[in-house]
C-alpha cells in the first residue's frame, strides 16, 4: 500500500542519513499519506471519525480549519454548519478534546560554533489530565 510504502521511504533516507530536510520531508508525505490529507490543508476535520469530505468542506466554509477552532466553536453552532442533530457537535467536540496536545520547549546551549549548535528539546504533553487513566 502507499502508506507501507511512505513509511519505507522515510525509513530508508533516515538510515542513509541523507540529511535533516530529507527525512523530514520524508516523514511529512507518510504522515500525510497515513492522514489522507495534505499538511497545509484546512480541512483538518476530515481527520476525525464520521467527518467526510461535505461536512468538512461546510467546516471550512464556516471559517473553522484547525482543531482549536472546533473547539472555540458551540457544539450547537457546529451541529448547524454540518446540518447534524444533538448531539453530533458534542461528539465533535469530545474527539478533538481527546487528541494529544503538544508543548515543545527549544533551548540553545551555551556552547556552539558557526556551523554547529547544541539544543536542548523538551516535549510536554499538555493535556496530561486526559490521559491520567490509560
Amino acid at each position: 500500500s502507499t502508506g507501507r510504502v511512505s513509511r519505507a521511504l522515510a525509513e530508508f533516507v533516515y538510515q542513509r542519513q541523507t540529511g535533516f530536510r530529507v527525512v523530514v520531508e520524508a516523514t511529512i508525505l507518510s504522515k500525510c499519506i497515513k492522514a489522507k490529507l495534505w499538511e497545509n490543508s484546512e480541512h483538518v476535520a476530515r481527520q476525525l471519525d464520521r467527518i467526510g469530505v461535505t461536512l468538512s468542506s461546510n467546516m471550512v466554509k464556516a471559517g473553522i480549519t484547525s482543531f482549536e477552532k472546533i473547539l472555540e466553536r458551540n457544539a450547537r453552532d457546529i451541529e448547524l454548519i454540518v446540518n447534524r442533530h444533538p448531539p453530533f457537535g458534542s461528539q465533535i467536540h469530545d474527539a478533538v478534546a481527546s487528541l494529544p496536545k503538544y508543548h515543545l520547549d527549544v533551548d540553545q546551549v551555551p556552547k556552539y560554533s558557526a556551523d554547529a549548535a547544541e539544543l536542548f528539546i523538551r516535549i510536554k504533553l499538555a493535556n496530561l489530565e486526559n490521559f491520567a487513566g490509560c
